[in-house]
């Protein structure tokens, strides 16, 4: 049971880091001029709260200074984070969660080979481009980089080995 409690867990914050870059990319790209902040709310009395709106930012990927706007992490090239998202968009959700697994919690809670046709087909580069991606998210502030990248590349090679010829 704990290792399904776990493994929940991390399916959950998988999702986050893999859904939360694109669909800011996407806000970001398209302007579509919503506005989370304003929709509606509780009304109450303001003057009898201590909590001060402009000090207080909720936002994982906050910039001071902007408005409490989201920002994602500085694209290490121009079309970073489009290709973040194209590479994603070639795998499913679930293999993704897998993948995931596999790579930043050491495939401790991972049976990946029904992913690996999904993983060649999107390619090294591809692979590489989402690794590094979630890599420079603020959650995973600390990790281990060499780890994960020794991870990434033994699935790769456990991959290619049990890929049909």
């Amino acid at each position: 049971m704990t290792k399904l409690m776990r493994l929940v867990a991390i399916a959950a914050v998988s999702m986050f880091l893999l859904v939360t870059p694109i669909a800011l990319a996407i806000e970001e790209e398209f302007g579509n001029g919503v506005d989370l902040s304003d929709t509606d709310v509780i009304d109450y009395d303001q003057s009898k709260s201590n909590y001060d709106e402009e000090s207080y930012d909720s936002s994982l990927y906050s910039v001071p200074g902007h408005n409490n706007k989201q920002a994602l992490a500085p694209e290490s090239y121009p079309g970073f984070h489009t290709q973040v998202g194209e590479c994603l968009e070639k795998i499913s959700d679930d293999c993704g969660v897998i993948i995931f697994n596999m790579i930043f919690d050491s495939g401790k809670y991972s049976d990946v080979e029904e992913c690996c046709g999904q993983l060649l087909t999107l390619g090294r580069k591809c692979h590489n481009i989402i690794v590094e991606s979630t890599l420079d998210s603020p959650e995973l502030k600390g990790v281990n980089k060499t780890e994960v990248w020794e991870n990434s590349d033994n699935l790769w090679k456990e991959c290619g080995a049990s890929a049909p010829l």
